[in-house]
C-alpha cells in the first residue's frame, strides 16, 4: 500500500508537479472518494462493505487524471512516473518473505493498541531487525521550533540521546527532513551534512546511515533512522525500502494516536461545557464518526495489503520450492553425464563445466571455469573451433571434431556441439558438448595403417616373386665367377661389389616378403626384458662405434607373453637403428642427412606393466621427427633418409605388434629433445 501513495512524491520528486498543485490534486481526489464511495454517517455494519468499495478506485490513475485535467501533468510525464514506481514495485519483489512478514505483524501491532510509545518502541525494534543495523532513531518534527526531537532511540546509547533537539536542517536526518528525501550514506565520514556533536553526546561511533521521512499524507512529521549494519556491511535498495514502509506504519501509529488525542481533548471539552451546549452528543458523536471514518481507511488499505503480501509469500515459496527441484534434478542428471557439458558467456569464458572434464584433461571444473574455452583447444584446430563460434554467436549450431589438450601434455580427439544461449531474442552465451572419441580415432587410423599395409603387401609380393628368381640365378652365376677369377684380385674385388649389391637387394626382397607373409614363426612364452637386453647387446658393437650411450630401465614386474622372440627382436632392433641413424644426423629432419658429432647421445628403453598391458619406451636424444611427418612413418616406402633404406623397418614393426594385438605410436619429446616410441602388448 504504500507504494501506492508513492505517486504523488514521485510525480513530485521529478518535478511534474509543485506541492501546492499535489495538495489540490488530492483535496480533489478526497472529495470524490467521500461522494461516491463512503456514507455520510459511517455505519459499523456496512464499514467494510464501503471500504470495500472505495478500494475498487484506482487512486494512482484517479489521481493522475485529477492533475491532467488541471493542466499541470501529461500523459507523458505520468508514464514517466508510473514506470519510477514499477522499478518500486520490482525491488519490493525481491524483498525476503521474513522480513514481509515482520512487516505485516507491525501493521496488527498498529491496529490493534493506541499505546504511541509502546507502538513505536516495537516499529523501532523490528526496523533494526530487519536492516541488520546496530541503532535505530525515531524523530519527530516539532512544529513550533522546526527541530527534529529524539523521540524513540535504540541501540547502546538510546538512554542518553531521548528527548535531544538537532536544528532543522542539521545533519543527514536533517537534511531528510527538509528535503523529504530517503539518503542512504555509506561513510559518514565522508559526507560533508554529518552531524558529530550526536556522537560526542552518546560516545557511539557512527559509520553508515540509512534514513527516510516519516509523512502522513503529503505533511512530514518527522524522520526515520537506521545506524551501522551488525555485520559490516552496507545498507541495500531493499533496506530502504523496508525502512519506508516502518516509516508508513509510523505515521499511520502516530497519525491514530492524535487522532485519538484529538477525540478525547474534545469529548472533554464537550464534557465540561455540557450543560451549555445542547448538541454537545451530536459533536461527539460527529467526532468518533470521523475518527473511525479514518481509522476505517485505513484499516481497509492495511487490509488489504496484509492479504496482497500473505498470497504473495505463499506463492513466491511454492515457486522457490518448485525451482530448487527442478535445478536438483537438472544439476544432477548434468553432474552425472559422461560426456563433457559446458556453457560460456558471450565472450568465451567458461561458466560452468561438469566433472567429466576431470577424466578428459586432467583437471577439475573448479581448474577449468573462468577460463577462455579456446584455452583448451589443439592449436592447430582453433581457427576451426573459432570459426564454429562465431557461427553459433549468430544463432547457428555447430559440430566438428578437434583435439583437445590435457593438462598431461596429451592429445585427445573431441567431437563438439555448440548451441546459443537465448535471453528473449538475444544471444548471450553458449552451451555444449564435448564426446571424447580419441579411441575410435585410433581404431580408424590402424583400420587406414592395415589396409595400406595390406595393399601395400600384395604389390610388394608381386614384385619380390618377380625378382627373387632371376636374383637367386644372378647369385649362382657370381659365385661361379668368383671361383673361376679367384686368382684375379682386380676381378674378384669388382665381382665382390656386384654380390654386395645384389645381396642388398636380396636383402631388400626378404623385407619385402615379411611384409607381406602372414607370421607362422613359433610363439612361446618369453621376457620381454631378457629379448631387450639381447638386441641391446647385438648392436654393442655398432653402438660403440657411433659413441652412444644406452640406458636401460627394465621392470622385473613385467611378466612373461607368448610371442615369437624372432619378431620382438626384430621390432626393436628396427628401432633401436633408427634411433642411432637419428643421433647421427643433422637436427633438422627436413636437410640433408649427413653425420655430426654430438656428445652425450642416448638411447633410453623403459618397460612396464599397467592394466594388463606391457608398456615399452624406447626414446631418444636426436633432432625428433617434423609433424607432419608423424601420422606417416608408419606407411610403407616413406623414408627422409634419401640414401639410407627403403622405408619398410617401422611397417615391419607396426604390422609386427598389431599380430599381437598391441599398439605402436611415436611422439616427439618436450622442447624439440628427440623421439619416444610407445608399444602395448597385451599379455593376454
Amino acid at each position: 500500500m504504500i507504494l501506492r501513495h508513492l505517486i504523488g512524491k514521485i510525480l513530485t520528486d521529478m518535478g511534474f508537479v509543485t506541492k501546492n498543485q499535489l495538495e489540490e490534486a488530492l483535496e480533489q481526489q478526497k472529495k470524490i472518494y467521500e461522494k461516491d464511495s463512503l456514507p455520510e454517517k459511517l455505519q459499523r455494519a456496512n464499514l467494510v462493505a464501503e471500504a470495500r468499495r472505495a478500494t475498487g478506485l484506482n487512486s494512482e490513475l484517479l489521481l493522475g487524471k485529477i492533475l491532467t485535467e488541471m493542466g499541470v501533468l501529461t500523459k507523458g510525464q505520468l508514464d514517466e512516473a508510473l514506470e519510477v514506481q514499477q522499478k518500486m514495485v520490482e525491488v519490493y519483489n525481491s524483498l525476503d518473505s521474513d522480513k514481509l512478514g515482520i512487516a505485516i505483524e507491525i501493521g496488527s501491532i498498529v491496529n490493534s493498541s493506541l499505546n504511541l510509545a509502546e507502538v513505536l518502541t516495537l516499529i523501532m525494534r523490528h526496523a533494526n531487525e530487519v536492516t541488520n543495523s546496530v541503532a535505530s532513531t525515531l524523530m519527530l518534527l516539532d512544529d513550533e521550533t522546526k527541530e527534529l526531537v529524539f523521540s524513540v532511540p535504540t541501540g547502546p546509547k538510546a538512554d542518553q540521546l531521548t528527548d535531544i533537539r538537532i536544528p532543522f536542517g542539521k545533519g543527514i536526518a536533517g537534511w531528510v527532513a527538509e528535503h523529504e528525501e530517503s539518503v542512504l550514506v555509506p561513510d559518514v565520514k565522508k559526507d560533508p551534512r554529518f552531524y558529530q556533536i550526536i556522537d560526542k553526546i552518546s560516545g557511539f561511533e557512527t559509520k553508515s546511515v540509512l534514513c527516510v521521512p516519516i509523512k502522513s499524507k503529503t505533511k512530514l512529521i518527522g524522520v526515520l533512522e537506521v545506524i551501522n549494519k551488525a555485520n559490516g556491511t552496507l545498507f541495500t535498495k531493499q533496506d530502504s525500502l523496508l525502512l519506508s514502509i516502518f516509516a508508513h506504519q509510523a505515521a499511520m501509529a502516530i497519525e491514530n494516536a492524535r487522532l485519538y488525542s484529538e477525540l478525547k481533548e474534545r469529548m472533554g471539552e464537550l464534557l465540561v461545557n455540557i450543560m451549555e451546549r445542547k448538541h454537545a452528543e451530536e459533536s461527539l458523536r460527529e467526532a468518533h464518526g470521523e475518527l473511525e471514518k479514518r481509522i476505517a481507511e485505513r484499516t481497509t488499505d492495511l487490509i488489504q495489503s496484509n492479504k496482497a503480501l500473505r498470497t504473495e509469500i505463499e506463492e513466491r515459496k511454492k515457486t522457490e520450492k518448485a525451482l530448487e527441484k527442478s535445478e536438483e534434478q537438472y544439476r544432477d542428471l548434468v553432474e552425472k553425464l559422461t560426456d563433457v557439458f559446458f556453457t560460456t558467456d558471450k565472450n568465451g569464458v567458461i561458466t560452468y563445466i561438469n566433472p567429466a572434464i576431470e577424466s578428459l584433461i586432467g583437471n577439475t571444473p573448479s581448474k577449468v571455469i573462468g577460463n577462455h574455452f579456446m584455452e583448451l583447444i589443439h592449436p592447430e584446430d582453433k581457427r576451426i573451433v573459432a570459426e564454429s563460434i562465431r557461427k553459433s554467436l549468430f544463432g547457428n549450431e555447430e559440430k566438428n571434431e578437434c583435439r583437445i589438450e590435457t593438462k598431461f601434455g596429451e592429445t585427445r580427439w573431441v567431437r563438439t556441439s555448440i548451441q546459443p544461449i537465448y535471453a528473449g531474442k538475444k544471444v548471450t552465451g553458449l552451451r555444449g558438448m564435448l564426446t571424447d572419441i580419441t579411441q575410435s580415432k585410433i581404431i580408424q587410423e590402424h583400420l587406414i595403417q592395415s589396409e595400406k599395409l595390406a595393399a601395400t603387401g600384395q604389390l610388394a609380393a608381386t614384385i619380390a616373386h618377380e625378382i627373387n628368381s632371376p636374383l637367386q640365378a644372378i647369385t649362382v652365376m657370381l659365385n661361379s665367377m668368383k671361383s673361376k677369377y679367384k686368382d684375379d684380385p682386380e676381378q674378384s674385388k669388382n665381382i665382390e661389389i656386384l654380390k654386395n649389391g645384389f645381396d642388398r637387394i636380396k636383402t631388400t626382397v626378404k623385407n619385402l616378403l615379411d611384409l607381406s607373409r602372414p607370421a607362422d614363426e613359433y610363439r612361446e612364452p618369453i621376457q620381454i626384458n631378457q629379448i631387450i637386453k639381447a638386441t641391446a647387446s647385438l648392436l654393442n658393437t655398432q653402438l660403440k662405434k657411433n659413441k652412444i650411450k644406452v640406458n636401460l630401465q627394465l621392470s622385473p614386474r613385467v611378466p612373461e607373453i607368448v610371442a615369437s622372440p624372432q619378431q620382438l627382436g626384430q621390432v626393436f632392433m628396427n628401432l633401436i637403428n633408427n634411433s642411432i641413424e637419428a643421433l647421427n644426423s643433422t637436427s633438422d629432419p627436413y636437410k640433408k642427412w649427413k653425420s655430426r658429432t654430438m656428445e652425450g647421445k642416448e638411447i633410453f628403453i623403459k618397460t612396464g606393466f599397467s592394466k594388463g598391458n606391457i608398456i615399452i619406451n624406447i626414446s631418444d636424444n636426436g633432432p625428433g621427427i617434423a609433424e607432419k611427418d608423424l601420422d606417416h612413418i608408419f606407411d610403407p616406402f616413406f623414408t627422409r633418409k634419401k640414401k639410407m633404406g627403403m622405408g619398410l623397418g617401422l611397417s615391419i614393426c607396426y604390422r609386427i605388434v598389431e599380430e599381437y594385438n598391441g599398439s605402436i605410436q611415436a611422439a616427439n619429446l618436450p622442447d624439440g629433445k628427440g623421439v619416444v616410441f610407445t608399444i602395448k602388448l597385451p599379455v593376454d
